[in-house]
This record gives structure tokens, C-alpha cells and sequence, in this order.
């Protein structure tokens, strides 16, 4: 499980308190939807789960950020990386590679998998997405959409325990969307955490438990 006990964050020393004391569990095999205003601190809070902040961005963190009741504090963010699969809302910050079949490929690599195993990956990835007519374009050219999932194919293809998704789908149009969540719904039957963050109510039969970050505070969706 991935938690958030007693969270209070605030950027510096002497800075407004972006949220305080706030509790959030993310538990396998349930899907769980973020919404709030923009600028409430949903961004925030995705990169302190994931251990962006404080392993790369500063910030001044009270509170515990565990996963299986171990601190992400305590852990190095390579091996944070192994667990939690992270999409974010601009996928220019996450796409680098010449074409989508290397994208996607690049992180399977990292896992030291075989060629075959590879390439069986690769090819169902581009099915399940419906990328395989762009397979040899460069994501750089690709519109916003298809880049938001491109960048979610990659991160699904490495098949992390938990996956966190900050506003990933905000270009996606309403087809690839009903795709999306098929491809959610078969993540969550395989036991994966799931956080999704969005403000267009396209997840919200998906999930399991809903809330709102407003004023620095939690509150239940019912």
C-alpha cells in the first residue's frame, strides 16, 4: 500500500502550507480519483507519492510517505521507480526517444528482459493502445493526445504495482479515452494501485473511492 499519514507540505521554510495533515491511501486492486481546482496542490501532492519531491524538487515535507510501511525517505528513487509507474499531464517532459517503438522499448530494457520477451511486450503494448500505426513516427510529432499515450504505454509496459497518473489524459480524445479506461479496468483486476487524477469526471464510474483537495484539506467524493 502507498501512503500518506498526517502529510503537511509547504515549498519553503517560511512559505503557505499547501496542505496539512492530509491522509490518502493508494491500495492494490483499487482505483482511486483525485479532483480539486487547479492550483490546489493535486500536482503537488502526485510528485511527493512518487518521491519527485523531495528527491529532486525541494520542499518541506511533515508527515510519512510510506509504500508496504516502508518511508520513501528511506528508499533510493531508483528503486521508488521499480514500484511506482508515474504519468504526468505535459508529456514533453517524458518523451525523448527518436520513435514510440523505441519509447516504449527504453524502459523495458532497464528491466534486463530478453529480446523475445521484448518484443512481445512492445507489440502488445502498440495493439492494446492502438499505436502501431505510429510505431516508427517520432513522438515530437505527434499531437497531444497521442503523445499523453504514448507516454502512458510506456509507463504501463513496464507493469509497476502502483501507477500514478496526474491529469495524463487531459488531450486524450473521448475514443482513446473509453480505451483507457478498459486499460484501467484490466490493471486494477491485476492488482495494480491506481491513482488517477482528473477533472473531466471521464474516470469517475472507475473508481473506487473519490476525493476533492480544496483548501489544503481531503474531502470524500460520496
Amino acid at each position: 500500500m502507498l501512503t500518506a499519514q498526517s502529510l503537511t507540505f509547504r515549498f519553503a521554510e517560511h512559505g503557505s502550507l499547501l496542505f496539512e495533515n492530509l491522509n490518502l491511501s493508494i491500495s492494490p486492486g483499487r482505483i482511486t480519483l483525485l479532483q480539486g481546482e487547479s492550483g490546489s496542490g493535486k500536482s503537488t501532492l502526485c510528485r511527493i507519492l512518487c518521491a519527485v519531491i523531495p528527491h529532486v524538487i525541494q520542499g518541506i515535507i511533515q508527515g510519512n510517505v510510506s509504500l508496504d510501511g516502508t518511508p520513501l525517505q528511506d528508499m533510493p528513487l531508483v528503486l521508488i521507480s521499480q514500484w511506482i509507474g508515474v504519468a504526468f499531464q505535459n508529456p514533453d517532459t517524458q518523451l525523448f526517444m527518436p520513435t514510440v517503438e523505441h519509447e516504449i522499448v527504453f524502459g523495458l530494457e532497464n528491466q534486463a528482459l530478453s529480446k523475445p520477451e521484448m518484443t512481445e511486450i512492445l507489440n502488445l503494448t502498440l495493439r492494446d493502445y492502438g499505436l502501431e500505426g505510429i510505431r516508427h513516427t517520432d513522438p515530437r510529432q505527434c499531437s497531444g493526445g497521442e503523445k499523453q499515450l504514448i507516454v502512458f504505454a510506456s509507463v504501463a509496459a513496464m507493469n509497476r504495482p502502483y501507477l500514478i497518473l496526474d491529469e495524463a489524459f487531459s488531450q486524450v480524445d473521448p475514443a482513446n479515452c473509453a480505451r483507457i479506461r478498459e486499460q484501467l479496468g484490466f490493471y486494477k483486476q491485476q492488482g495494480k494501485g491506481i491513482l488517477v487524477v482528473d477533472h473531466r469526471h471521464v474516470f469517475d464510474q472507475l473508481a473506487d473511492e473519490a476525493y476533492c483537495l480544496e483548501a489544503g484539506r481531503l474531502r470524500r467524493i460520496d
